[in-house]
């Protein structure tokens, strides 16, 4: 799980993430946690493609 400083960043990040094919999963209506994201890695190519896209949404926000 990923926490976020709110509901607006948790949109960009989850947008950004599908937008390059890396599949998350809102929590906010499953768990009540509106300000996270469930995301499952499982090739280092991927887990490098996620660090490299949050990186980028930090630099932007």
């Amino acid at each position: 799980m990923l926490l976020f400083p709110d509901a607006e960043h948790v949109r960009m990040a989850f947008d950004a993430l599908m937008a390059r094919g890396l599949i998350v999963r809102e929590i906010g209506v499953s768990y009540g946690i509106h300000d996270g994201l469930s995301i499952s890695i499982g090739s280092e190519q991927a887990m490098r493609g996620v660090v490299d896209i949050l990186k980028a949404l930090v630099k932007t926000a």
